[in-house]
């Protein structure tokens, strides 16, 4: 009478559905992950979808996430300021809208409006940032959403396509700064054998190549551009890096390390 078919079957219950172990350590895994971007509207929904399916897969005791939480310690995002602007962002890039964007950057003392075309939203290192073309400079920027105070549509605006794909243009970029009119640079590195297999095990950048190995180190060449954020990260190996090439690099690096042995001198 309904027009619908159905079957029965005895004992059935979700609670028993296949899945093992590893799959509920993968729930969890993914439910841990989330929830460092719960504040985020874009992303809050999915994290409250996977923990639904946690809650109602509670088929072992031994699986509950409070069991599983005393074993795996995840890295603590206390919050990722501007994310509530993701959603927002993400409507205008896909509708290909010209927004008016309100911008106020650390080291400014007031606000300052940008005719805005955005192309692309990028997180790096738990800060996310949107790119596009600023109609004033006349060139591409990129603004990081923690710093946005408004957005708003730009109506009657035209909207300015991108020669290349958005990705592209992050291709040989360690970080998110890429200098007007720049070309990728060969980098080479000397790491000790102490940091080798941190950065052999784990890439500073898809184009990293071994160029030397040896007993006490090891040579690495990058093609990349060269930015602020790639001398953060040598800065940050201190004694374990030498940068070879290029020498314009090589001698940032050794000033700002002179600096930083002047400023941390015992008075």
């Amino acid at each position: 009478r309904e027009r619908v078919y159905f079957f029965n079957v005895n004992g059935y219950s979700i609670n028993k559905l296949p899945l093992g172990e590893e799959d509920m350590n993968a729930l969890f895994f993914a439910r841990g992950i989330l929830e460092q971007f719960s504040s985020s509207d874009i992303l809050a929904g999915v994290e409250g979808a996977v923990q639904k399916i946690a809650d109602h897969l509670r088929i072992r005791e031994k699986t509950t996430p409070k069991e599983l939480s005393d074993y795996v310690d995840f890295e603590n995002v206390p919050g990722m300021a501007g994310s509530e602007n993701l959603g927002l962002l993400l409507n205008y890039i896909r509708q290909k809208r010209v927004i008016l964007l309100t911008y106020k950057a650390f080291y400014s003392t007031k606000a300052t409006p940008h005719v805005f075309h955005p192309y692309l939203l990028k997180e790096y290192q738990n800060r996310w940032y949107v790119f596009g073309y600023e109609e004033y400079w006349d060139a591409l920027r990129i603004y990081g959403l923690e710093r946005i105070i408004d957005i708003k549509p730009e109506p009657g605006k035209k909207f300015k396509e991108l020669i290349i794909k958005p990705k592209e243009y992050f291709q040989n970029i360690i970080g998110v700064t890429r200098f007007e009119d720049t070309e990728p640079e060969r980098i080479r590195l000397k790491f000790s054998k102490q940091q080798a297999p941190y950065v052999l095990s784990q890439p500073l950048h898809e184009s990293q190549l071994v160029e030397e190995t040896a007993d006490e180190y090891t040579i690495i060449t990058l093609d990349v551009h060269a930015s602020p954020e790639l001398e953060i990260l040598l800065l940050g190996l201190g004694s374990e890096v030498e940068v070879l090439e290029p020498e314009q690099l090589r001698k940032n690096i050794a000033e700002m390390h002179h600096e930083a042995w002047q400023l941390n001198q015992s008075k």
